[in-house]
């Protein structure tokens, strides 16, 4: 026997960026009943709320379909989709990572995550007090997880996540929460890519079983977006330069920097020394707070004041994101400003 579920539905769970990216995409929720197959489309104005379903639930459920619609050429997306019923389980997916942002879950390829699956409802024994045989779907449901690379161009949906085989299946029989630690990403790299480089969702969905009322069909989902490992050089200069009257025009090519994270290029006197604070360059600070990695290349010139004296300096481009400080490139110099002159007097 399933329990009963609420038959409303937020329009905030499980929104992806496509929907939240600006006005241009409208939302609606769309309610197909599963006995007599009827159809009822909700519109929503705003990209959070809940409203209660419109259609009467009926024995075997309705299918809660949570879409964006583009406004200019109408093409729709599928973001999130529940099945509600009167003898269903419940269940909830929540992504954790060491980034604080809300909006979604994202984190970096070499970094650890987990996820929660919260499952209610479910019941234990072969048969009820009445005699009725308990089915599978009753007594635990099908968790999967799918790994996905972004395409080349463009953000990915909730069909296009999940197409395919999972790369990992499971199943739950025990009501409460279950936390799975990942220590890594499981995105494969394209050919000739690191794998510090990948960059994709990772997708949880909780399947209900299938029983002689209903087909499998997906109650919850939840997701993680991961973003490469940033890099970056300093171009222009060369390890052991020795500097004279001018600083050279310098370059730092920056490759997927993170969403969050302030970049910039400092110097200090002395040998390389981790943690140390230097002095910032003048228009190397790159600060960033997006959706998305970026890449960039900055040219410095006109940087002579970092040096303040001759002698040898270290030459450090630095990111700092919710992983911390982590040095992308360096190199050392050595100033010399100072013009030293010999002449010999002759008198005749």
């Amino acid at each position: 026997m399933r329990t009963l579920l609420l038959t409303t539905l937020a329009t905030a769970a499980t929104i992806s960026p496509l929907a939240a990216q600006s006005s241009a995409y409208t939302t609606f929720i769309r309610q197909t009943q599963q006995s007599t197959g009827v159809v009822w489309d909700q519109p929503f104005t705003t990209l959070t709320g809940s409203s209660t379903a419109q259609l009467a639930m009926e024995t075997n459920g309705a299918l809660f379909q949570l879409y964006a619609v583009k406004t200019s050429g109408a093409t729709s997306y599928l973001l999130d989709q529940k099945l509600v019923g009167a003898y269903l389980p419940t269940a909830t997916v929540k992504t954790v990572t060491e980034d604080p942002y809300t909006k979604v879950t994202r984190t970096r390829a070499d970094r650890p995550f987990s996820v929660q699956v919260t499952v209610a409802g479910l019941v234990s024994g072969t048969t009820t007090t009445g005699g009725t045989v308990i089915t599978d779907g009753a007594k635990k449901v099908l968790v999967q997880r799918y790994t996905t690379n972004y395409p080349t161009s463009g953000t990915l949906t909730l069909a296009q996540a999940t197409t395919g085989t999972p790369k990992q299946t499971w199943y739950n029989q025990t009501n409460g929460t279950t936390t799975t630690n990942y220590t890594l990403t499981g995105l494969t790299p394209t050919t000739g890519q690191l794998a510090t480089k990948v960059t994709g969702e990772e997708w949880f969905l909780v399947q209900a079983l299938a029983d002689s009322s209903i087909a499998q069909t997906q109650i919850a989902s939840g997701y993680v977006q991961i973003h490469p490992v940033p890099s970056g050089s300093i171009s222009g200069i060369a390890n052991g330069d020795i500097i004279r009257l001018k600083a050279p025009t310098i370059t730092l090519p920056l490759k997927d920097m993170y969403p969050r994270s302030d970049t910039w290029l400092q110097v200090y006197p002395g040998s390389p020394a981790l943690n140390t604070v230097g002095t910032t360059v003048p228009g190397s600070m790159l600060v960033l707070d997006q959706e998305k990695p970026d890449t960039r290349t900055l040219t410095i010139s006109d940087w002579d004041s970092a040096f303040t004296t001759d002698g040898p300096y270290t030459i450090e481009l630095l990111t700092k994101s919710f992983v911390g400080t982590e040095r992308l490139a360096y190199l050392t110099v050595t100033v010399k400003r100072t013009l030293s002159i010999q002449a010999t007097v002759v008198d005749y």
